[in-house]
């Protein structure tokens, strides 16, 4: 994945990634009409150099904690993504609007375009979080 290796060589080794949208694990069931495992592509076409924050298990301390930090506004989200290590935002635009998806990689780059990825399909952005 195109996407994978842009992360890889723009992160440094062992940076975490936050994922959104946020899904329960194991098995949540279809979120926007894509499938329980949908997140694990990014680990899968990884070279295990980032973390990625699927696949907490629901009703731990860690799960719950992605699920409040996913429901805080952006600027929020931001800063407490960055204070806990995290190097970059991936969201899925297949389950947003495409005016929201839109709307989310305005605001998550800050106008600062060199600093959105962008997947092979163009269903995956990465927002890089400043440091």
């Amino acid at each position: 994945e195109k996407l994978v290796s842009a992360l890889e060589a723009a992160l440094p080794e062992d940076t975490a990634v936050f994922q959104l949208p946020v899904y329960n694990f194991p098995e949540t069931g279809q979120v926007g009409g894509l499938g329980d495992y949908e997140p694990f592509r990014l680990y899968v076409h990884s070279h295990r150099k980032l973390r990625f924050n699927y696949g907490n298990v629901k009703g731990r301390p860690e799960a719950n904690w992605q699920r409040q930090i996913a429901g805080e506004p952006s600027d929020a989200m931001m800063r407490d993504l960055a204070a806990k290590g995290f190097g970059a935002i991936v969201f899925d635009q297949r389950v947003f609007p495409p005016e929201t998806a839109q709307r989310a990689i305005d605001t998550f780059s800050q106008g600062a375009p060199e600093r959105v990825l962008r997947g092979e399909a163009g269903d995956l952005v990465a927002i890089l979080l400043p440091r």
